[in-house]
């Protein structure tokens, strides 16, 4: 399942919060645990609130992956390189996006970065010598799937 699949899975099935992978709260009178787009993509794969970081970077390794500067959302201002969970966590967080507007973006990007993909499913960066048809530029300099 794709990282923007989950997400939204996940979104319909929790409420959203800000701030925390997960974090319980009371929706009509009922405890539920609340998530984040992160969160929500890790509970519709069914992953727990405990050891998140580790498997969903194991199962979603797209979200180590540089998002270059041109590609942030319109008005996002980065104050450093971001990979593509900072770039969730602040669109979650700081901007304020919906999980499924986030869903949409990361879906964009996924298909963006599926031009990059090699069978081997690793990544490298962009410019890496042992990557096909590098070149010395660094124009362009992006991680992508190899």
């Amino acid at each position: 399942m794709r990282l923007s699949e989950a997400i939204r899975l996940g979104a319909m099935i929790s409420p959203q919060t800000r701030g925390h992978f997960f974090r319980r709260a009371v929706c009509n009178k009922e405890s539920v645990i609340a998530t984040c787009a992160l969160g929500a993509a890790a509970l519709a794969v069914g992953g727990s609130i405990f050891h998140f970081a580790g498997p969903a970077h194991s199962r979603w390794p797209i979200l180590g992956v540089l998002v270059p500067e041109r590609e942030l959302p319109a008005g996002m201002v980065a104050p450093r390189s971001l990979r593509l969970a900072d770039v969730i966590i602040m669109l979650n967080d700081k901007e304020g996006w919906l999980r499924t507007e986030i869903a949409d973006w990361v879906d964009q990007f996924e298909t963006r970065q599926q031009s990059e993909v090699n069978p081997s499913g690793t990544f490298v960066q962009a410019g890496d010598p042992e990557a096909p048809d590098a070149d010395d530029s660094e124009e362009g300099a992006i991680a992508v799937l190899r």
